[in-house]
């Protein structure tokens, strides 16, 4: 017998951090990040982008990184991306 969180991470196809902290990145093609659920900008540099999410921050680096689009919950990041990571502050 699955657990709930488990059931629910399978039909949704999240993993359960983002479950838990209430949001998502995707990375399509090294080149696009889409980042759902932040709660604001904290740095933006040519090679890392920062935004806060529940319970830290959500780190993108690269090169050449530029904010296509940033709306309340929702932003997206293109360049060349080399790493996506969550730290916890």
């Amino acid at each position: 017998m699955k657990a709930f969180n488990q059931y629910l991470q399978d039909l949704c196809g999240l993993e359960l951090t983002t479950l838990a902290k209430g949001y998502k990145y995707t990375v399509f093609g090294g080149s696009t990040v889409v980042i759902e659920g932040h709660k604001g900008l904290c740095a933006f540099l040519p090679t890392q982008i920062s935004f806060f999410v529940g319970g830290g921050l959500l780190k993108v680096e690269g090169s050449n990184l530029t904010i296509k689009c940033v709306q309340r919950q929702s932003a997206v990041v293109v360049g060349k991306i080399d790493n996506v990571a969550v730290s916890n502050g």
